[in-house]
Order: C-alpha cells, then structure tokens, then sequence
C-alpha cells in the first residue's frame, strides 16, 4: 500500500498501478521498475494481470514484465505487484528449433523446454487474444483449477516480451519439483 512502501521516490500512477523504482532489483544491477496495484489485493495471476502484462511489454518492448505467485518467487505475495526489467535472459536466446513444440497454429505456438529446471512452457505469437488464452489455460492447469476455484495446484510465475516483429512471448513455470514427466502432454507436469 501507498503509505507501506519503502520508497522514498515519487509515485506515478499508471493504469490502477503506481510505478516505481525496484528498491530490491531482482535481476543484478539491471534498470528494474515495478507495477504496485494500487489497491491492497493478493499476488496472483488473474486474466486482468496477464493483460496488463502484455500491454507493458508491447508499449514498453525493450522491458521483459514478470509476475510471481508466493511461493514461486514473489517477494510481497500479499500485496500484488508486477516486476519490469531492462535485461535479456539467457532463455530467450534458446531457439525454437531446441524447444519441444506441443501445438502450433495460425497466431500462437506452444513449446516447452524439457531440459530447462521448472520445465518451463513458451506461449508465442502475434494473436495477443489466443496468446492470453493458451497462457490463462497453463496457469489453470499449474493451479490445478477445478470448476473455476483453486484445487491443491501449484503457484506459477510467468514472464513476457513482445518483439519487433509483432510476437507477444510469455515464457509460464509451474512450481514442481517432480521432472520429468511421463505424459506426452508437456501440461501434466502441473496436474
């Protein structure tokens, strides 16, 4: 909350948000920002957070965005916030000729990287409403949402780009320690 916040710097508000310095930059010495909802809710990933992620990484492109769940990195779980860093991470440079697809169709494209601890799952491409999709219906299933409610899922972090030529990238990890998985499916890693 306002008044809570360690932040001696002025507050801009943007979009239900107050943007401010990361007192604590969770990526080195990199340039680090971060969103603070401006009213006192819990960390999560929610179909409204995820649209606010890709809309800060399409306006600000240079910027990866990141949100983590408690329990899968968030450093304030009870109140929610969104980091943005001025970095590249070493997963972005992975080609997609080394990524396991599962599905590939006209605007979005599911891989994953079987190698990578987390396995973590890449949802790309230029349809941002069939990218969200795909990026809610991980996040579910990494929760292990049943009839709309929580079940005894996992927390999830989830990261995102947009690039020049158009592609929204949102890179999901479900926080389990059971790899690999027997299922062709790379979702059952999170059920």
């Amino acid at each position: 909350c306002r008044g809570r916040m360690p932040i001696a710097e002025p507050l801009f508000a943007w979009h239900g948000y107050y943007l401010v310095p990361n007192p604590t930059p969770v990526v080195g010495l990199a340039p680090s920002l971060v969103l603070v909802d401006q009213t006192h809710i819990p960390q999560a990933i929610t179909p409204t957070r995820l649209h606010t992620i890709a809309q800060v990484a399409i306006e600000a492109p240079r910027f990866i965005v990141s949100l983590a769940e408690g329990g899968a990195g968030a450093s304030i779980p009870q109140h929610a916030h969104i980091q943005v860093w001025d970095v590249g991470l070493p997963i972005e440079e992975v080609p997609a000729s080394q990524m396991e697809t599962w599905s590939e169709r006209e605007g979005v494209a599911i891989r994953f990287f079987r190698q990578w601890a987390g396995a973590p799952v890449l949802v790309e491409g230029t349809d941002l409403e069939a990218v969200l999709g795909e990026v809610q219906a991980i996040v579910d299933q990494v929760h292990g949402m049943v009839d709309g409610r929580h079940s005894e899922g996992r927390p999830a972090s989830v990261l995102a780009r947009s690039y020049p030529d158009g592609r929204l990238r949102f890179y999901i990890w479900g926080w389990n320690t059971e790899r690999p998985w027997d299922s062709a499916d790379p979702r059952r890693q999170f059920l």
